[in-house]
């Protein structure tokens, strides 16, 4: 009986492997592995509103290494990844990466008061920005969330993360934008 039941989950895993291959046609990617068309290439600095008031300028224009989170207060994935990085960023030093929460409207509007209430509620105090226009999710090609950039102090992009972020991925991103 045994074999007989190894049998079929054999047959279901080989099978759920040709479906998912046929419907990716033949190729799976993986949230890691960073988009090779904007690795590499340098972003533009910007000017944002702050969800706190005032605006919020790009740290990199200033030589700051940078860590963007994009999230939005309707977002179920981002719920979930930022109590996490909340949690590293209260524990462990940046050592002088800026960490930008970028509040993004992908495929739907937030409110900005809606997004403050949810960085507040897992205390992820970082600096924000409120991309109401879309600035920063166009310049970075983004169309879901949550999604995570790093960008070095001369404004290249570094890695980019589509998809939710482990804490250890994220504790290594930043650990190589320091250097």
């Amino acid at each position: 009986m045994m074999f007989v039941s190894l049998g079929i989950g054999g047959v279901l895993a080989v099978t759920l492997i040709v479906v998912m291959s046929v419907l990716t046609g033949g190729k799976v990617t993986s949230a890691n592995v960073p988009p090779p068309a904007l690795v590499g290439k340098t972003v533009s600095a910007q000017t944002i509103p702050s969800l706190t008031g005032g605006s919020t300028v790009t740290p990199w224009k200033f030589g700051h290494p940078t860590a963007l989170l994009f999230f939005a207060s309707w977002c179920e994935p981002c719920k979930t990844e930022l109590p996490h990085i909340a949690d590293y960023l209260a524990h462990h030093s940046t050592n002088g990466v800026q960490v930008v929460a970028v509040d993004s409207e992908v495929g739907q509007s937030d409110s900005p008061t809606n997004a403050l209430a949810m960085l507040r509620r897992y205390h992820l105090n970082v600096a924000t920005m409120a991309d109401a226009k879309g600035v920063m999710v166009n310049e970075f090609g983004l169309n879901a969330l949550p999604d995570s950039a790093f960008v070095n102090a001369k404004g290249r992009v570094t890695w980019l993360n589509i998809g939710p972020i482990s804490v250890s991925a994220f504790a290594q991103r930043l650990a190589q934008a320091q250097g």
